[in-house]
């Protein structure tokens, strides 16, 4: 008999620990867990029953919480859609996101630089409060980001400018190169505006220009021929740029092969962009002598063809630049250009050892001396001159100019690839 009443002591002993065990784990070691747990609605009623701090721009409330009188107590009120990125919002069924959440330990008041209120309530019952934040935006440029993008989807970003208008967002110069910047800036006559901020140079701004004509047209007449683009969508754009009327008919009837005739159109419309180019900078020209032109030859909100190209630059980095066999492509670019300086420098010092006659040197060393044309070294030049003519060709070279330079030099057997 004592033995039977033993075990049910010891049965019952056991049930009372796993008992203790488990109200142990719900109320101490789960607690964080159950009261984040979406299917908690105690734990949203008792979020809400706390007054929320209001966010504030430019000392104005644009978020707050108004009391209602039913079960969640206060009501979050947004005052305008074009915070929304910025706030995110807080409710029981989409969750916390933006500020709401990020900043919620002081909007809900349980931070600890509200542990003294936090202790008062406890006292005598009175309910905590959340701490305002105020955010550092600009609500003037924020209505106007938001109004810019309208229904597309996207991020704005604003670049500070000095007091006399120069763009800030060009700097390329080192600390260790400041010394030579001021012996140059001082021979080039450059005005500076502040010690060691000078305006760009006249030059500068044709020479971006002519980076912005690459960068929206020949880079896309390259992903034409290497798929990335079709014909048509690349052509419309040149289009937009042709003059009108017999020139334009002319282009399309004069071949039937689209490739010519996107050559063709690239010519034309480069000839139109160079020419607003320089329009623009005879226009403006006394304001660049005085470092006081704040635009871009071709800005897409004053020239007439900056929007098409504006469109072109669009076009390039949601179509080319994220294409996975144009970053492959770019990825070999490295030994490809390597293998490419190889063979016209070997043909160069060839050519410089035979005395400059080309009659006495190798066939892939006559073949690259060809192909370097009025690039080929002069008989006087240094190895520096001569390596400087190598690279000046290279340079102007585009990335299917390169490619078919590549085919070519494989098919004779001139191309090795360059061990890394």
């Amino acid at each position: 008999m004592n033995r039977q009443v033993r075990r049910v002591g010891l049965i019952l002993t056991i049930m009372f620990i796993a008992l203790f065990a488990m109200a142990s784990s719900i109320q101490v070691v789960r607690t964080g867990e159950l009261y984040l747990d979406s299917r908690n609605v105690r734990a949203s009623y008792e979020t809400y029953k706390t007054q929320r701090g209001a966010i504030l721009v430019g000392g104005e409330a644009i978020v707050t919480s108004t009391a209602v009188n039913d079960d969640y107590r206060f009501l979050r009120e947004y005052e305008s859609v074009i915070y929304s990125p910025i706030t995110g919002y807080y409710s029981v069924f989409s969750g916390t996101t933006g500020i709401e959440r990020a900043m919620n330990n002081y909007l809900s008041g349980q931070s600890g630089a509200q542990f003294f209120e936090q202790i008062n309530a406890l006292l005598d019952g009175t309910p905590v409060t959340g701490a305002a934040v105020e955010l550092t935006i600009d609500p003037d440029a924020q209505r106007a980001a938001w109004d810019a993008l309208g229904n597309r989807k996207g991020a704005v970003v604003a670049t500070a400018s000095s007091e006399r208008g120069q763009s800030k967002r060009k700097h390329g110069v080192n600390q260790a190169e400041l010394p030579l910047m001021r012996d140059l800036a001082g021979r080039l006559g450059l005005i500076e505006h502040a010690p060691d901020v000078w305006s760009r140079h006249p030059l500068v701004y044709v020479v971006e220009a002519a980076d912005d004509i690459c960068y929206a047209l020949i880079d896309l007449e390259d992903a034409v021929e290497l798929g990335h683009l079709g014909y048509e969508e690349v052509a419309s754009l040149m289009k937009d740029l042709v003059d009108r009327g017999a020139r334009r008919q002319l282009y399309e009837a004069l071949l039937d092969d689209s490739e010519a005739k996107l050559e063709l159109l690239r010519l034309a419309a480069i000839h139109a962009l160079v020419h607003e180019a320089e329009a623009r900078f005879i226009q403006h020209h006394e304001a660049l002598l005085r470092g006081e032109f704040a635009e871009d030859l071709l800005d897409w909100r004053k020239a007439s063809a900056g929007e098409v190209i504006a469109r072109a630059k669009a076009l390039a980095r949601e179509r080319v630049y994220v294409d996975h066999a144009k970053q492959s492509y770019e990825g070999q670019s490295a030994w490809v250009i390597s293998g490419v300086l190889a063979h016209l420098l070997e043909g160069a010092e060839a050519l410089s050892r035979a005395g400059g006659d080309g009659t006495d040197i190798g066939p892939k060393a006559r073949d690259a001396v060809a192909r370097l044309g009025k690039f080929r070294p002069r008989p006087n030049d240094t190895p520096y001159q001569r390596i400087l003519r190598v690279t000046d060709y290279v340079s102007a070279m585009t990335d299917r100019y390169l490619m078919r330079l590549v085919d070519d030099l494989r098919h004779l057997g001139y191309f090795e690839n360059p061990s890394v």
